[in-house]
């Protein structure tokens, strides 16, 4: 089971005496319209809540960066999901691997999500994800601090794959 003060073990302070700290480690304040093309997954039901991917979503969104929400029926977490998410994380990197591949889409249109994806909620101004209302399942700290663990990963690993593709292309 993962200990609730991960977070405050990892950066070394709690929520309530730093939070500044807090924000700079979340990706959601990081994005930018440079930022690398994203596949998110989450479950309905998660140890991190989806109401956070649903923030990293409309940041990118935001942004004018491309990236699909596949959000997993049920209840899960990371390997408890791999067989939904993994066939769409694999086509997701394929074409974005594609050399016609477009890492942009239009700011604040409606999210993309992946095949086999639960239905999302009602979206606000025709774009963003809604947060779920408080006490209805919504994090007992900020999204955007959980948001850490569940997208940072996922953004690296596309930023992985970006960076070896490049450096392929030019061996060539």
């Amino acid at each position: 089971m993962l200990s609730p003060y991960y977070l405050q073990t990892y950066l070394g302070c709690t929520y309530a005496r730093c939070p500044d700290t807090y924000r700079a480690a979340s990706p959601v304040f990081k994005v930018t319209d440079g930022a690398p093309p994203t596949f998110l997954a989450t479950a309905q039901i998660d140890l991190v809540p989806a109401s956070q991917a649903y923030e990293m979503a409309n940041a990118l969104n935001e942004a004018g960066v491309r990236s699909v929400l596949q959000l997993v029926p049920g209840i899960g977490h990371a390997d408890g999901y791999r067989s939904a998410a993994l066939g769409n994380t694999i086509a997701f990197f394929a074409e974005q691997l594609d050399a016609g591949a477009s890492a942009r889409v239009t700011p604040r249109s409606p999210p993309t999500t992946a095949a086999g994806s639960a239905a999302l909620p009602a979206l606000e101004d025709g774009w963003a994800i809604p947060a779920p209302p408080p006490g209805g399942g919504a994090a007992p700290l900020p999204a955007w601090l959980w948001t850490a663990a569940v997208v940072a990963a996922a953004a690296l690993a596309v930023a992985l794959v970006l960076v070896v593709r490049r450096d392929v292309t030019a061996r060539r």
